[in-house]
C-alpha cells in the first residue's frame, strides 16, 4: 500500500532542520528531501540471469588450474567464428 507524502509527518525540529539545508543551499525544500531519498531502481520479477544463476550455484569460480580468461591463448579460440560447416568466417 502506498503511502500519500502528504500524510507524511515531520517533527518541528526536522522541518527547521530542513529549511535551514534548503536556505543554506539555495534549494527548496522538496530538492533537499530528494537529494536524501533513493531513488528507488525497478525489480525484474521472477527473473534470473545466467550469471547471478551460476553465481548462486557456486559455478562462478569453480574451475581451477585454468587461464582465467580463455581468449588469452589462440589454443582456446581456434575455431572460434567457424560456421557448423568448418569453414571460416573471414
Amino acid at each position: 500500500m502506498a503511502i500519500d507524502p502528504s500524510h507524511i509527518r515531520l517533527t518541528p525540529e526536522q522541518q527547521a532542520y530542513i529549511a535551514r539545508q534548503a536556505e543554506r543551499n539555495g534549494v527548496t525544500w522538496e530538492s533537499v528531501l530528494g537529494q536524501w531519498i533513493p531513488v528507488a531502481k525497478p525489480q525484474k520479477t521472477g527473473e534470473e540471469s545466467a550469471f547471478d544463476a551460476a553465481r548462486r550455484l557456486g559455478l562462478v569460480g569453480c574451475s581451477h588450474g585454468d587461464p582465467p580468461d580463455l581468449a588469452t591463448n589462440p589454443q582456446y579460440m581456434e575455431g572460434f567464428g567457424d560456421d557448423v560447416n568448418g569453414s571460416s568466417a573471414d
